[in-house]
């Protein structure tokens, strides 16, 4: 049986972090994929982690496709079960790479990994890898056609990490690379539709769409408010969401906000400040109304125990005197 391996940095989390600072190259060699998942090996892994997901304007609607992860089978055994957003996985030795990167190839002798065939990459090409890794695990865990997936638009998210101190064991030894295939909101639902007819059940189970309400934080300017929204959907029991997919979730809130209020004209912003200004007044108007109606069912409560037979008897009147 031929052993699994995987694209791994030589020299870890360090040179990643040196190549996007001085916009330089990396060494990259398919390794064991055993000797990949070990954090003390010090090996590197950039994955992508792609979602399909749209922003619908008209009702601020943030929508993702999300699946739970089988508890049983030969993904990964640490999110076994978890709820996710994302698709893909480990780049392996089927993704093409650039031609200029295979011939760089030279066979050297690597700590921990042994007899290797090392590659020269760039981060243009490396992302160019990833992308191929993209199209290739979309295809396979959502049964989506190649041609098919090839019309939808996929656009890049960026490097996604988290803080040192929620790091897992699998942020250990892979770094998100997240894309994204974004169909238009008259798409999106067609695209949904054909993942759960053709999804690979090994891989994918019960898929249905998220939708995140992202109106208040578009109406208040305020990615705080879109953060909220996302942990009040996220952070439950009835999803149990991998602590990938709550990060990336995050990021697109964040930058769908943003990009949403950056896009705003002068007239724009004036409508939208004018229609929170007149929502806010109607909702103490019906403050208002609610609590004058609490103090009139009161008041009209306390004279119907006044009135009544029985507290008729119990005011005293005091005879006169005579």
């Amino acid at each position: 049986m031929t052993k699994k391996v995987a694209l791994c940095v030589i020299g870890g989390l360090a040179a990643l972090a040196t190549a996007f600072q001085q916009k330089s190259t990396v060494e990259v060699a398919f390794i064991d994929r055993d000797i990949c998942e070990k954090s003390e090996f010090g090996f590197m892994q950039l994955l992508p982690y792609v979602t399909i997901q749209s922003f619908i304007a008209e009702n601020g609607n943030m929508a993702f496709i999300r699946y739970r992860r089988p508890s049983k089978g030969e993904g990964e055994a640490r999110l076994r079960g978890a709820g996710s957003i994302g698709f893909g996985g480990h780049i392996d030795s089927v993704d093409d790479m650039p031609a200029s990167v295979v011939a760089s190839g030279v066979t050297r002798s690597i700590e921990h990994a042994g007899e290797v065939v090392v590659y020269t990459m760039s981060l243009e090409e490396y992302a160019q890898t990833l992308q191929n890794c993209a199209y290739r695990e979309v295809h396979e865990e959502t049964g989506l056609d190649m041609d098919y997936l090839k019309m939808i638009p996929l656009k890049s998210g960026g490097i996604l990490r988290e803080n040192e101190d929620d790091i897992d064991d699998v942020g250990k030894v892979h770094i998100c690379a997240h894309m994204a295939f974004e169909p238009p909101p008259a798409l999106f639902h067609e695209v949904f539709g054909k993942v759960k007819e053709s999804a690979n059940v090994l891989e994918i189970l019960e898929p249905e769409v998220l939708n995140i309400n992202l109106n208040d934080a578009i109406m208040g300017f305020d990615i705080w408010t879109a953060l909220d929204a996302v942990d009040d959907e996220l952070s439950g029991e009835k999803y149990q969401f991998e602590s990938w997919s709550k990060l990336v979730v995050s990021a697109v809130a964040v930058s769908f906000v943003n990009a949403f209020t950056n896009n705003l004209t002068i007239t724009d912003l004036l409508r939208l400040l004018v229609d929170k200004v007149v929502e806010q007044g109607r909702q103490v108007q019906e403050t208002l109304a609610a609590e004058a109606k609490a103090n009139v069912d009161q008041a009209v409560e306390k004279l119907g125990e006044l009135t009544t037979p029985q507290a008729a008897n119990d005011v005293s009147v005091e005879q006169p005197q005579g």
